[in-house]
């Protein structure tokens, strides 16, 4: 239920756009990060190295837009 809303609006212009729901679970969901869960949020810490830190950029700033 969650995949159907990220792959229709937070994907759109990436390459991740065609990508079937068991690819976008594996390569975008399935990540190592530190979560820290704050009063009125939860953060995601990443490594340093993260490959996809773009793709995610990207993905919350599209989200943020359609949520408002």
């Amino acid at each position: 239920m969650l995949l159907h809303p990220l792959a229709e609006k937070a994907l759109q212009a990436t390459q991740w756009e065609h990508a079937y729901f068991d690819t976008l679970q594996k390569r975008l969901l399935k990540v190592g990060a530190r979560v820290e869960e704050l009063r009125t949020k939860v953060k995601f810490h990443f490594p340093s190295s993260f490959p996809l830190k773009q793709v995610y950029g990207y993905m919350l700033a599209r989200l943020q837009a359609a949520w408002t």
